[in-house]
């Protein structure tokens, strides 16, 4: 199976945007914990659903400093209506 095109969007600090059949399905990326859950917390207000399934956190290292800092990543869905262009902001 031919995995969906992921599409960076402007409008969204950390997100990816990709269509899945009649879903809609962001990547929440962040760097900061709490500011990753609010932001989760955010998306789960506007209807979307959050695919625990592809919850990660991964260490990275900063060039600068030598420090592990973590990456925590998350795929959220939720349904489209035929009307509304993916992609598109609701805000």
């Amino acid at each position: 199976m031919a995995e969906a095109p992921v599409v960076p969007c402007r409008a969204c600090h950390g997100l990816l945007h990709s269509p899945v059949g009649m879903k809609e399905v962001i990547v929440v990326r962040e760097w900061d914990a709490d500011a990753f859950h609010r932001r989760v917390l955010d998306l789960e207000s506007q209807g979307y659903t959050s695919r625990r399934d592809s919850y990660s956190i991964s260490p990275e290292m900063d060039p600068q400093t030598g420090k592990i800092v973590h990456l925590y990543t998350m795929e959220m869905s939720r349904a489209v209506s035929s009307d509304r262009k993916i992609g598109s902001s609701d805000q």
